[in-house]
């Protein structure tokens, strides 16, 4: 964005061009909506000297701030480097912003923003981008009062793949990860008089200690064998949770929390139905835990799932790679706001000869193997894993929660239609993955 005087007042943003063009977009995108002159090169104007005479002029003559868009790749750059160096020769206080953007080491920045105060948006942009207005704002750096809406619509025109727009003016309908569920009618609490004599950590389903009594979605008939004569209340399930706690008259118990005790229950229900269907849990790191179809693909009962419900081809669930199995896994999580829906999270994890791949070598594949998969191989592997799990024909996956009472899951995903659609990328070949 070309200021309209001479004084200073362009925000000049430094990247490496076009590795960084996604984050320099937005960003320059970002600041243009709030005012800000700025200027960015996401065509790599750089490559020519009168292009070079161009940028060099911008940075002494017009930029009031120059931010350097600090990662891997423009740490290592040329023509970033030579930019730097144009801004560091200024001598302007607070002139030179590095702003991080990946997981390069503070010890490898260059020499001229070493010392200076980097703002990080590896973890956050949203919250990097808080920061860095703060900090313009309270340096007065000078803004519009109105945004040139020419400026942004360039700046995104600019942004080109293999001379493709990524959006097009096309109503669409996008697949969610939501997967609506009906519940029980009741549920359950049933007083404990005493453990002495009875195996609580033997009934098979899933319930909630709360003081002398259990919470649980199974029903007597099929307590009776563990609990034996206990005395029970049942409620309604939509009444049990109408406030965040709910008086059990009867057994005189007050439960709290009773949103997240159903949510709870049926998240371990849920886990329990995929280790009954015969998939493996697999823990990350940070403690989720993911359930996967632990054989390698020539030893599967179900190695391909049909998708002609969404006119579709088959889908297989578990590949080869190279040397190694690789197998598509879930997670659910439910919720009831804005719908009663699980949440279903996908990974896809490794495997050798039956064993998990060592974490160096699962992190290297998926990102390889990822890369290649874009959104509608994730999305058919999803809706193959989910008809996987229904019963032939059926379009609801039913998952017990005692012998007489189910959770009824819709195998198919909650819908969104979009006014406006974009290009996807086709696909690479890969002649290693068996798909």
């Amino acid at each position: 964005m070309e200021p309209n005087s001479k004084i200073k007042q362009t925000i000049f943003i430094s990247h490496s061009t076009p590795e960084d063009n996604l984050f320099s977009l937005w960003l320059a995108s970002r600041l243009s909506v709030l005012g800000y002159f700025v200027w960015v090169d996401l065509k790599n104007l750089g490559g020519g000297e009168d292009s070079w005479g161009k940028i060099e002029k911008i940075i002494k003559e017009e930029a009031i701030k120059f931010i350097f868009v600090a990662s891997n790749l423009s740490i290592k750059k040329q023509g970033t480097l030579k930019e730097l160096a144009v801004a560091d020769r200024q001598r302007i206080d607070n002139f030179i912003v590095p702003v991080r953007i990946d997981n390069v080491l503070p010890s490898e920045f260059p020499a001229e923003i070493v010392r200076k105060n980097c703002l990080n948006f590896s973890s956050s942009w949203k919250d990097g981008f808080a920061e860095l207005v703060d900090t313009f704002e309270k340096e007065n750096v000078p803004k519009g009062s109105t945004v040139d809406q020419d400026v942004i619509s360039s700046l995104e025109a600019s942004l080109n793949f293999n001379s493709n727009r990524l959006i097009k003016n096309k109503h669409e309908t996008y697949h969610s990860n939501w997967f609506e569920f009906k519940l029980p009618n009741d549920i359950y609490v049933y007083k404990v008089k005493s453990s002495d004599g009875q195996n609580l950590g033997n009934i098979p389903y899933p319930i909630k200690f709360e003081n002398d009594s259990v919470v649980t979605l199974a029903c007597p008939e099929c307590l009776r064998d563990v609990l034996g004569y206990s005395e029970f209340e049942a409620v309604e399930i939509n009444k049990f949770m109408e406030n965040r706690e709910y008086q059990f008259l009867e057994i005189n118990l007050l439960v709290k929390e009773t949103s997240n005790k159903v949510i709870e229950l049926i998240n371990q229900q849920f886990a329990n139905f995929l280790t009954s269907k015969g998939l493996a849990k697999y823990q990350l790191a940070n403690g989720e835990c993911f359930y996967i179809p632990w054989k390698s693909s020539d030893e599967l009962l179900y190695p391909k799932v049909s998708l002609k419900k969404y006119g579709r081809r088959q889908i297989q669930l578990v590949g080869k790679n190279l040397d190694l199995n690789w197998h598509f896994a879930i997670e659910g999580n439910a919720f009831f706001h804005p719908t009663s829906a699980f949440g279903i999270n996908y990974h896809v994890a490794f495997t050798n000869d039956g064993y998990l791949a060592e974490k160096t070598k699962q992190h290297s594949r998926r990102r390889s193997v990822g890369s290649t998969w874009y959104n509608k191989k994730w999305r058919d592997l999803l809706l193959g894993f989910m008809l996987w799990l229904s019963d032939e024909g059926s379009e609801i996956i039913k998952i017990p929660v005692c012998k007489h009472s189910f959770i009824e899951l819709n195998n198919a995903p909650v819908m969104f239609k979009s006014h406006v659609g974009y290009i996807e990328p086709e696909k690479k070949n890969s002649q290693d993955e068996n798909e």
